[in-house]
């Protein structure tokens, strides 16, 4: 019997083995969770992105800022050529082609006594392109701050030829226009408000969420394309009017509709890799070739080329949100096949820009005949972006599967705005720390003997290298903080030698810290004071403080902390509640989880009330001798109370209406077959005098089994006996045994 005992053991043992192996993949197979605990949870990182949020909303992204870009349209002429004209916000795109139709001489005031020719026109006037309706709306009377001096004329409605030499008796509307900039001094002050800075005093720009500012973002992208964005008639561009929308047609020579096909492809690349759909390609409806492919026309579909500017900022803003869906591209970045594909769509727009600055039209961009870029301009500009953007590190370089070297990304980023001779980073193999801050100073001392506070000291830094796959395969927004978090405080606070030295560097000697004199620059006071704090806080705790620092920015009263309670369902006669969450902080109760929900959308009422009793007619029924019966009454459906009348259940009147039973009502005890035997005249069930199954008076009977219940007695216990004796019997044998 052994053997098999030892064989089921082994194989016991196996399938353990296996099941531990089978379990050890399966979680290295799942994604990485992030540490949780009652300081930091879960729900606090999803709100603390809609603290950053709401933060964003109130103090950053705010009416003042559209404002802001409406008052930079009109110093765009180069790009929006009618961003000078009023009518251009009010109404829409005015397109006059006027058409000579004769002329006649007069006499030249400048010259007495001789003539001029004065050449006739036939102005035809159309909207080509109307603004939009809140445009429309909102700047109905801008022409009131606008150039009261300027003359509205249509352009060349007249010209008048003085010895050869014209001269036009309209204003060019939309080269000259009416809308006035602000004059502003050497410091950025202004001296002389402009139209749109005297308009938007009495008119501002309401912002109150962030899909406020999205909806005015995409109204500004409307507006901006509205005029067909006129950098492209510096590129060569021909305009062709219609009354629908004219298109511009950009002659294949000179390479510039190949740079512009391959910026909207770029453009393409990176819609696809944030996962932002887009009904028509960018290369369709910005740019199309002709079938010969010798030129491309610009902005073949209007309509469909604002829907996919306009979708970029939807999905930047999607669902009311910022945070999040930063934190979302974020994440893609660092995937390796939408990486990739965001990268080469950035690589594209780059390269493409710099082909214009480089083509024959770039010199109306500030390229010199030379190569040279002209200081301040476009061209210059944009070719620095693309000198930075060849220096920024990359992983599989000239592969399919090439993007961003994160980690060099930070490295390059450190270089360009930090004297490298002042902060190094470096990235090393080390093992994850605890979570917990050390105490005190180990490593370096605070003594100015020991570290020199001079002003070129070098302040060096080791990162543990990151673990990107753990980003990209985060479960959600708020698992991609708490990693990024998780990871900087592994490496600022938590790594010994780090936490050394920054406790050095923000710790004051004298009037100012080594911090102060590597930046040479002042830092407030509570500022160092904060970062010394955390400097000695463990991690969790630590997140939890800066989480309730960013809730406090808003400084809006939030419901962080709703406790869900469950609902009392109400009885007939007693109030229940219903289900709700409530706030223990301020006391207020809500129908939902929404911790943003506005005070005045609390319930006045979490109670549920009494249901009354509802009820069902049940007939009368006699009792019988052995049977209770019951009179007339109303019995309720769900408490089951019996009620005499409806009002009475109404009013809670419950009774008893149970009949009880009669009893049998037996006759005289009379001789059947040798026994005395009486009979009930009721029901007429007959009583034996002395048998077992004698009837019960009031109930039903007793089954008659033959067997007196004394004689059942009696042999139980003979039985019970007979076990005992033969169980005390066996035992004293086995004893003597």
């Amino acid at each position: 019997m052994k053997k098999p005992v030892k064989l089921l053991s082994v194989l016991l043992a196996f399938v353990m083995v296996i099941s531990v192996f089978a379990a050890t993949m399966a979680q290295a197979a799942a994604p990485y969770k992030p540490t949780y605990n009652d300081d930091v949870t879960e729900k606090d990182v999803e709100l603390l992105l809609k603290d950053v949020d709401t933060v964003l909303s109130a103090k950053v992204l705010t009416g003042s800022v559209i404002e802001s870009i409406y008052k930079a349209l009109p110093g765009l002429t180069m790009l929006i050529g009618k961003a000078k004209d009023v009518e251009f916000y009010s109404e829409g795109i005015w397109n006059r082609d006027p058409k000579m139709t004769g002329s006649h001489k007069e006499d030249n005031p400048k010259k007495p006594g001789t003539q001029m020719t004065v050449y006739e026109y036939e102005v035809n006037p159309y909207i080509s392109t109307p603004t939009t309706e809140l445009n429309a709306e909102r700047f109905a009377n801008l022409k009131d701050y606008g150039d009261q001096n300027f003359k509205d004329n249509m352009p060349n409605t007249g010209a008048k030829e003085y010895n050869g030499e014209k001269e036009y008796t309209g204003v060019g509307r939309y080269n000259q226009g009416n809308i006035v900039e602000d004059v502003k001094d050497e410091n950025g002050n202004i001296t002389t408000e402009g139209t749109f800075t005297r308009f938007f005093k009495d008119h501002p720009i309401v912002v109150n969420s962030l899909d406020d500012f999205k909806n005015e973002i995409n109204n500004i992208v409307a507006t901006v394309l509205m005029d067909g964005l006129g950098l492209i008639s510096a590129l060569g561009a021909k305009y062709t009017p219609a009354e629908d929308y004219g298109s511009f047609v950009i002659p294949a020579s000179g390479g510039a509709p190949d740079a512009l096909y391959s910026l909207f492809e770029g453009l393409d690349d990176i819609c696809a890799g944030l996962g932002i759909e887009q009904p028509t390609k960018a290369t369709a409806c910005f740019v199309e070739w002709n079938s010969a492919h010798t030129s491309v026309s610009w902005l073949p579909d209007l309509k469909a080329a604002t829907t996919y500017v306009q979708n970029i900022v939807s999905a930047l803003f999607k669902d009311g949100a910022l945070a999040t869906n930063v934190v979302g591209a974020i994440q893609s970045l660092v995937v390796t096949e939408s990486g990739a594909q965001i990268y080469k769509g950035v690589n594209k727009i780059v390269n493409a820009l710099e082909d214009a600055v480089n083509c024959p039209f770039g010199a109306q961009l500030g390229t010199n005949k030379d190569g040279t870029y002209k200081e301040g301009s476009i061209a210059a500009t944009l070719h620095n972006i693309y000198t930075i953007f060849q220096s920024i590190p990359t992983l599989d370089p000239d592969t399919d599967k090439e993007r961003l070297d994160i980690e060099g990304l930070v490295n390059f980023l450190i270089g360009q705005f930090v004297d490298p001779s002042t902060l190094a980073l470096e990235f090393v193999e080390r093992k994850e720390g605890d979570g917990k801050a050390p105490k005190g100073l180990l490593n370096i001392s605070a003594q100015s003997d020991v570290m020199p506070l001079a002003s070129d000291a070098m302040i060096s830094l080791k990162f543990r290298h990151m673990i990107l796959d753990r980003v990209a395969e985060a479960e959600s927004h708020a698992d991609v903080v708490k990693i990024v978090y998780d990871y900087l405080y592994d490496n600022l606070i938590c790594y010994r030698e780090t936490n050394d030295l920054l406790k050095t560097a923000f710790t004051p000697i004298g009037n100012q810290s080594l911090i102060e004199r590597v930046l040479k620059t002042d830092i407030p006071k509570d500022i160092e004071d904060e970062i010394l704090n955390a400097l000695k806080t463990d991690r969790e705790p630590l997140a939890d403080h800066l989480i309730t620092l960013v809730a406090e920015m808003d400084e809006v009263h939030h419901h962080r902390d709703l406790q869900a309670v469950a609902a009392k369902p109400a009885t007939c006669t007693e109030a229940g509640t219903i289900a709700y969450y409530h706030c223990p902080d301020c006391g207020l109760d809500f129908a939902t989880d929404d911790m943003y929900a506005p005070d005045e959308t609390a319930l006045t009422s979490i109670a549920a009330p009494a249901k009354g009793h509802h009820v069902t007619k049940v007939d009368a029924k006699d009792a019988t001798c052995t049977e209770a019966g019951n009179v007339e009454y109303y019995r309720c459906d769900d408490c089951g109370l019996a009620f005499k009348t409806e009002a009475d259940a109404a009013d809670n009147k419950s009774f008893d209406p149970t009949v009880k039973a009669t009893g049998h009502k037996f006759g005289d005890w009379k001789d059947e077959d040798g026994k005395q035997v009486r009979t009930c005249t009721v029901c007429g069930v007959k009583e034996t005098k002395g048998a077992a199954d004698k009837p019960n008076a009031g109930g039903p009977n007793i089954p008659n089994t033959g067997i007196a219940i004394t004689s059942i007695s009696a042999i139980s216990v003979a039985a019970a006996a007979a076990f005992v004796t033969m169980s005390v019997r066996a035992k004293k044998k086995e004893n003597n045994d």
